[in-house]
């Protein structure tokens, strides 16, 4: 569950760095 986590706050960031 908790790799889960890091790996939706890891797309997330990516897409907020697509944003950019």
């Amino acid at each position: 569950a908790k790799i889960n986590v890091m790996d939706e706050l890891s797309k997330a960031l990516e897409r907020l760095n697509n944003i950019s």
